[in-house]
């Protein structure tokens, strides 16, 4: 076995007295192949326009060029991913050759993905578990073009499924299938929903039925609401599921508003709802004062539907916001809220160890008569 040093030594040598003349070598080369290439594209240049390099006229003609079957290239892919899934010596470090196939699974258009998913469905040579894991995969890919279509197609996997653990499987990527739909088109996807559900079993319409009304919220969440309604679902913690846009929460929040009017129920159902999107719990970053302040502005929320604020016993404040911006939300609230409702929330922002010493030290920076009506108003320490 060679020394590692001695490997070395004799790399680096190369490097400082064979590779410069390997460079001259290759660079030679590279002119060689430029002049050749060069000369080439002159030569086809003249045939193209019909002239031939000793001066004749040349015949034309139609390029044989064959253009790349898409198809075809579903085709070749789907047998290369099930002949490699079904031999049991493949090698698990050809990462160039994975990453080939991976390239080449993202190049697929929605017609080539729906071609190379039937096939993949009728392998029957295929191990099951492979197979489902590349169809999931495939179908969220067709989804994102052609929900209609991966919808179609997840049905009939879910005829062949191996055994009962890829159920709960199936039911996810339907779900997921079936909210790109409503995003795309509300009522065709509720009419899909409708008819469908009649065969299904509980568990698959509680976990469809949500994320069906969150896509379609996405859109129109008057619809949204209407539909729940329809279905008996109380729960509206669908909206605003996936991440919203300004004109999305506003166009929300104009919906709850008259869906909750004369009914004491809703009402109290939507306050919960412009809570969770005023200033919601976040596990790895806090609500910015300005965001929110903006959000409430803009949205003119009344006294009444910001009455969380005022909940101290229920609703931790401290949680949600940055520590560093605990004097501006202790003197938004102190100008915002009566003393009377507001008082229990700052003083737990004082006690509260997350915020008391930025709460002290925001009253302690007061003017004098500032700082003694403040003490005044809600107390000492």
């Amino acid at each position: 076995m060679k020394d590692p040093a001695s490997t070395w030594f004799s790399a680096f040598r190369f490097a400082l007295i064979g590779l410069p003349l390997l460079a001259g070598i290759v660079w030679q080369e590279r002119e060689l192949d430029r002049l050749r290439a060069d000369h080439a594209a002159l030569l086809a240049k003249a045939a193209a326009r019909g002239i031939d390099p000793a001066g004749n006229a040349l015949p034309s003609r139609k390029s044989d060029r064959s253009r790349p079957d898409p198809l075809a290239e579903a085709r070749d892919l789907a047998d290369t991913l099930i002949l490699r899934a079904g031999s049991e010596d493949r090698d698990h470090s050809d990462w160039v050759a994975q990453i080939s196939l991976v390239e080449r699974l993202q190049a697929l258009k929605p017609s080539p993905l729906e071609e190379m998913i039937r096939i993949v469905l009728d392998a029957g040579d295929m191990p099951p578990a492979a197979r489902f894991h590349l169809l999931f995969h495939l179908l969220r890919r067709l989804g994102t073009d052609r929900p209609e279509e991966a919808l179609q197609l997840a049905a009939e996997m879910e005829n062949r499924r191996p055994d009962h653990h890829v159920q709960y499987r199936i039911d996810l990527v339907i779900s997921s299938l079936a909210a790109r739909l409503a995003k795309k088109d509300p009522e065709a996807a509720w009419t899909w929903f409708v008819r469908e559900r009649q065969g299904w079993e509980e568990h698959r319409i509680k976990s469809t039925l949500p994320t069906l009304l969150a896509g379609i919220s996405q859109v129109d969440p008057a619809l949204a609401l209407r539909r729940a309604g329809e279905t008996g679902l109380d729960d509206i913690s669908f909206l605003g599921t996936y991440g919203s846009t300004p004109e999305q929460k506003l166009a929300t929040l104009s919906a709850l508003r008259t869906w909750s009017r004369d009914d004491a129920g809703k009402r109290e159902k939507m306050l919960v709802h412009i809570q969770r999107q005023t200033l919601p719990t976040k596990h790895d970053e806090t609500n910015r004062f300005d965001e929110v302040i903006a959000w409430i502005d803009r949205a003119r929320l009344t006294n009444d539907e910001l009455g969380f604020f005022t909940h101290s016993a229920s609703f931790d404040i401290g949680s949600r916001i940055d520590p560093r911006e605990t004097g501006k939300w202790i003197d938004w609230l102190s100008h915002r809220f009566p003393d009377e409702e507001i008082a229990g929330q700052v003083k737990r922002l004082f006690k509260d160890k997350r915020t008391g010493e930025a709460a002290r030290a925001w009253r302690d920076a007061l003017p004098p008569s500032e700082a003694a009506d403040f003490t005044g108003r809600y107390g000492g320490d």
